[in-house]
């Protein structure tokens, strides 16, 4: 949430590249501190998180934006009216076995029009993935 009100507070547009790659950078900054000191990983596993990490980000310049405003529209509408239960599915896990939990993945993740819009981005995201298996 800090991470969401620091992005927020310095870009103009909530559902523009520089606000998507302040949050995406922020969090994922904030995760690679947080496993590092949690999980022992061996040094191979932590380059290809890393790596798949920061082309998540790099991936960002990749979405047109009008996809990306389409995104986070399509996104805000689907969780709007049951924000709630999304945030506790988020804590449970989509796939937990409670029936609105499965509901709201089914919504949400399996929403073809919310994955056309981000084509271009899960594309580019392969194309990071492939060489950090190869690389790390």
């Amino acid at each position: 949430m800090d991470q969401y009100m620091e992005c927020w507070i310095t870009n103009d547009e909530i559902y523009g590249k520089n606000f998507t790659g302040c949050l995406m950078r922020g969090v994922f900054n904030k995760i690679k501190v947080a496993y590092q000191h949690v999980f022992h990983m061996k040094e191979s596993v932590r380059c290809w998180v890393n790596t798949v990490m920061d082309g998540g980000v790099d991936c960002i310049e990749e979405i047109d934006d009008r996809d990306l405003e389409k995104f986070g529209l399509l996104w805000s509408e689907k969780i709007e009216n049951m924000f709630p239960e999304y945030m506790i599915c988020s804590r449970l896990g989509f796939f937990s076995g409670r029936p609105s939990c499965l509901k709201i993945a089914e919504e949400v993740f399996g929403n073809a029009e919310l994955w056309k819009a981000m084509s271009g981005y899960m594309s580019c995201l392969v194309r990071k993935v492939l060489p950090a298996i190869r690389d790390c």
